[in-house]
């Protein structure tokens, strides 16, 4: 029997985020600024997601953003998610409240 995943609701979310935005584990490292190792890690369970990476596969699903450009880390995407999409205050909590 497999060993129990640790953290469920994060690698769930993860993996459906990616899926809705068509990304491979690999693509979405490269587009979040992680390594590959680290994505497979979130799918499997073995890291737990950080909320900032969940924000931003909240935002990219939530916003339908089509196009956004690699990033060195999951902060720098978030922060130029905000600026490139004008999310006043009130948008914001609305993308990042909606489960994926």
């Amino acid at each position: 029997m497999p060993p129990e995943r640790k953290y469920d609701y994060p690698v769930t979310e993860y993996s459906r985020a990616i899926a809705r935005l068509g990304w491979s584990q690999v693509h979405a490292a490269k587009m979040l600024g992680v390594d590959a190792r680290t994505s497979r890690r979130y799918v499997s369970g073995d890291l737990q997601l950080p909320a900032v990476t969940r924000l931003v596969l909240r935002i990219l699903v939530n916003a339908e953003v089509n196009q956004v450009e690699p990033a060195q880390n999951p902060l720098e995407l978030f922060i130029d998610l905000i600026f490139d999409l004008e999310l006043s205050k009130k948008r914001l909590q609305n993308l990042i409240s909606k489960e994926i």
